[in-house]
């Protein structure tokens, strides 16, 4: 399977799990090759 070319996550609006994405899905998402992600913010949709 070809890795993803875009990725688009919700994020919780829990701040502690909010944090834990800003932080670590970046490193995430680059270890599985995905070319480009946007975060959405839950509490603005």
């Amino acid at each position: 399977m070809p890795p993803l070319a875009l990725v688009i996550e919700v994020l919780s609006p829990d701040a502690d799990n909010r944090a834990r994405d800003y932080r670590y899905k970046p490193t995430e998402f680059a270890a599985r090759s995905i070319a480009e992600y946007t975060m959405v913010i839950r509490d603005l949709i």
